[in-house]
């Protein structure tokens, strides 16, 4: 995602959670299984974010976001491009304690890589909730807090 402006951030958020099934795992056709991500973003604004990953990726990296519906996935032996598309979601906000909250589901692709993760495929369902406090519309919340967790299969040629 491109950086992101207040309030526009509280339904175009990229973060994600994909839930998927395990894929057994073949040294002859390169690694498979159920890929797990986790990104915290706690700044409303910037385009780069720490993520960690478990399954055939088993490292900590970042999270570029190239714009509203792809990012960049950066580890130390590669990384993986991802898009994705929005299918539900939600958001709150009370005016008394200028506190909001929301929430979105979608679909996402493993649309390339490089290095160690060129040529690796996968998709899958993800999901987000963020929280953030303050009054002002126009300018970024004084607390931001997001979390996107993501889980499906993943393949990597080998």
């Amino acid at each position: 995602m491109t950086k992101r402006q207040w309030p526009v951030l509280v339904l175009g958020a990229a973060a994600f959670s994909v839930v998927g099934t395990n894929m057994p795992a073949s040294a002859a056709s390169g690694t498979s299984g159920t890929e797990h991500v986790l990104i915290l973003e706690t700044s409303p604004t910037g385009n780069t974010f720490p993520l960690a990953a478990t399954g055939p990726i088993h490292a900590a990296g970042k999270d570029v976001q190239l714009n509203d519906n792809k990012d960049r996935f950066v580890f130390p032996k590669g990384t993986l491009d991802i898009t994705h598309e929005r299918t539900s979601g939600g958001q709150s906000f009370d005016k008394v304690t200028c506190t909001g909250r929301f929430t979105e589901k979608g679909i996402y692709h493993v649309v390339g890589g490089t290095k160690a993760y060129a040529n690796a495929s996968g998709k899958g369902t993800y999901s987000l909730v963020g929280y953030f406090m303050g009054c002002n519309p126009k300018k970024p919340p004084t607390t931001f807090a997001l979390i996107l967790q993501a889980a499906g299969p993943l393949h990597l040629p080998g």
